[in-house]
This record gives structure tokens, sequence and C-alpha cells, in this order.
């Protein structure tokens, strides 16, 4: 068995942030000209079962060209993506999903400097918007320290903001603070209780804290919410490990 060092948290900053527009916009994927808004409120997951469902959302008009960029994002087609976000930025120059998408894809071609601008320009459009303070929290605050302690001053302004705390708990997971980051993603899953990357890590700190039954529940909730789903997460990487620990669990 390879453990729990063969596998790792969601944790990069490309990754994290790919979570956090998975949130934002995995409702915007229904193929008719509406995207799902909000829940009115998010209820915990309870420790001993699968992922809680959103209350039902209310149907709104959605940017077809975001729909495009998200739809192509999760295709692998980063080059298409790029032109849908800057198609929507062409009619709304504020259009932070827009934004946020195009610092994502800055990100995983290594561009930091055009990742921080984008984040910029969309906090600059709303200056509450959880993923790009997040961002700019991790792409301008060094050491770790200092981003923690920025996300935690964001976070004591918007409480109730997952992108936050799941942030703040893939800088404890990145320093190996197991306990912290557990804390962190627990507080994340009590905002947005069917996140599938939110549960993967939930899992991999469980895992790293040596509670396999709590784990090997939370991997297998996380690969029900992903339900084929971009995710920040590898799926095989979470079937993988849930084998590992199934094999561990039912030992007699």
């Amino acid at each position: 068995m390879r453990g729990t060092d063969a596998i790792r948290c969601a944790g990069t900053l490309a990754c994290w942030l790919a979570a956090c527009l998975a949130g934002a916009t995995a409702s915007a994927q229904a193929a008719g000209a509406g995207a799902a808004s909000p829940p009115d409120a998010a209820e915990p997951p309870a420790a001993d079962a699968g992922p809680r469902l959103r209350k039902e959302r209310r149907l709104l008009p959605a940017d077809p060209d975001l729909l495009r960029a998200w739809r192509a994002y999760g295709e692998g087609e980063h080059a298409a993506a790029r032109s849908a976000y800057l198609a929507a930025l062409a009619h709304d120059a504020g259009n932070v999903q827009a934004w946020n998408g195009l610092a994502l894809l800055a990100l995983q071609g290594g561009n930091h400097a055009a990742a921080l601008e984008c984040y910029r320009r969309a906090a600059a459009a709303d200056p509450k918007n959880p993923a790009a303070l997040a961002g700019l929290a991790l792409l301008e605050a060094r050491p770790a320290a200092d981003a923690a302690l920025r996300l935690k001053q964001l976070l004591a302004e918007q409480p109730r903001a997952a992108a936050l705390h799941f942030a703040l708990g893939n800088i404890y997971a990145d320093q190996a603070q197991w306990g912290e980051a557990e804390r962190a993603y627990f507080a994340a899953l009590d905002l947005e209780g069917d996140n599938p990357d939110y549960l993967f890590n939930l899992a991999v700190s469980l895992d790293h804290l040596r509670q396999p039954h709590a784990a090997l529940r939370h991997y297998r909730a996380a690969l029900v919410a992903a339900g084929g789903k971009p995710t920040a997460f590898a799926p095989a990487d979470a079937e993988r490990r849930i084998a590992e620990l199934s094999a561990l669990v039912d030992r007699p």
C-alpha cells in the first residue's frame, strides 16, 4: 500500500482556483439558457453520510460565453476557454467569473504575473469576491504565514465564504498541519457540503490524521459529488485510495 505519502490535497494554486471556479460555475453547465443561483443556505455534511445536496436552486439567465468557456475548460480545450472568457469580457469588462477563469488559465500556463493581474481586475469589479481575494492573498503574500494571516483577516469580514476557508486549508495542508487543515476544510463543507474538491481535501487530511473510516467516507462522497464534472483532484487518485482503505478497514 502506498498510503498517504502517495496522495495529496488538490492544493496547488492552479488546482485551488479550479476548485473555486467549479463551485461557482458548475451549475452553469445546464444545457438550457439558465444557470443555477447559490442556495439560500447550505447544511453541514453529517460525519457518517455522503454529500448533502444543496437546496433546489433557482434558474437565472446565464452568459453563453461563460457557459462555453466552462465547457471548453472541462474538456481540456484551454485555448477555446480563453477565447470564450475574452468574449465575455468584450461585452462586460467587469465580469468577475471571466477574470477568475483567465487567472486559472494563466496559472496553469505558469504565468503568475498575468494571473495576479486578472485577480486584481476581478477584485476591482467585485471587492468582496472570495475567489479573487483568496487568489490575491496566495499570490501576493509570502511566506505562507503571511497568506494565512491575510486569509484569516478576509474570513473575519466574510466568515461564510467557503472558498476562503478552502484556501486556508490548502495552506495548512502544504505545511503538513493536518489538524488545522481538517478544521478549515470542515468549515468550507459546512457552507458548501456538496463540493467534491472540499470533500476530497478533507478526506486527505483525515487520512493523514489516521482516521481511515472517516477518510474512506469522504473519498467516496467526493466521487459521488463529482459526478463526472471537472474537479481539481484526479478521480483515479480517490479510487485508488478507496481501494487501499477498504482493504484496511475491512481486514478481520
